[in-house]
């Protein structure tokens, strides 16, 4: 009796490992049928997105007719991306309404143009957005694929401008205030664009400068000077974003100023002071000559 008790106790801890690997081997399997329920359930989810936007009937236009309605009259460019991902690539002279703000701002979608829908990649809210203003009475065309379909077709994207990326530094062609000022000195015809909100270019500026803020540097392409130009502003990191901006926008003869405003104003303040310098040297010399 003895013997049967401990062969019976000597069995337990060999069941009880079996019991464990039994459990866990259950719940991994389970684990997996449910990953595999998932992923079927997502394709299944992909596939009737899939189905509702062929189904779905809007008018789509191309990158390429995209491209070429930059700027004309009769098209109006929404891109209704949220904010902080338009800011970084957009297309040249669209308008960001971000679909949550959508409702708020549809007196912003203009009546009498064909409007341009913009979105990341081609979206069923997409679609749907374009047949509800379809059906408001609005002339929209979806841009079929979106912004990355649009870029993908090597279409230029207007970027935020970042001197810490060697692209953006690539694109800017920079010079100190002194540098600026020379050139003027000797005889170069180099018009300045101040890119300063247009209060501070109320209170101080230079003579001559053009002020278009950098926030409106796209809606004013127009008013940018035709030969060659330097950009400044308080903040040199804002002149170089609206020199990269430039870049995109196929703007050439662009000059960065890496210094301020108020550089550039010590620069020319002490041209007098400089040249009168120059003289009593020359004097000074002119004397130190006579004397030997």
């Amino acid at each position: 009796m003895q013997k049967t008790t401990e062969r019976k106790l000597s069995l337990t801890p060999a069941l009880i490992a079996l019991i464990l690997i039994l459990v866990i081997f259950g719940a991994f399997y389970l684990k997996r049928l449910k990953k595999e329920g998932n992923d079927l359930e997502q394709k299944l989810e992909q596939a009737n997105k899939e189905k509702q936007n062929e189904t779905l009937q809007i008018p789509l236009i191309s990158a390429e007719d995209t491209s070429k309605a930059i700027r004309n009259e009769k098209f109006q460019l929404i891109d209704i991306r949220e904010h902080d991902e338009f800011v970084l690539k957009h297309i040249e002279a669209s308008i960001n309404i971000p679909l949550s703000h959508l409702e708020e701002k549809m007196h912003i979608l203009s009546k009498s143009k064909t409007i341009i829908l913009i979105d990341r990649q081609d979206t069923s809210k997409g679609r749907i957005l374009t047949q509800h203003l379809t059906e408001e009475g609005l002339d929209v065309n979806y841009l079929e694929g979106g912004i990355l379909n649009y870029s993908n077709s090597d279409y230029d994207l207007v970027t935020i401008g970042n001197p810490l990326i060697q692209s953006d530094l690539l694109k800017v062609t920079s010079f100190t205030a002194k540098e600026l000022i020379d050139q003027v000195m000797n005889g170069s015809r180099l018009k300045f664009v101040d890119t300063r909100p247009a209060v501070d270019y109320a209170l101080d500026h230079l003579e001559g400068s053009i002020n278009i803020p950098l926030e409106k540097i796209e809606r004013k392409k127009e008013k940018l000077p035709i030969r060659t130009f330097a950009v400044f502003d308080k903040d040199p990191i804002r002149s170089f974003q609206a020199s990269v901006r430039l870049y995109d926008m196929n703007i050439i003869g662009v000059y960065n100023c890496k210094e301020t405003f108020q550089d550039i104003k010590n620069t020319i303040n002490n041209l007098g002071k400089e040249e009168e310098g120059e003289e009593v040297k020359q004097e000074e010399e002119a004397k130190t000559n006579e004397t030997k």
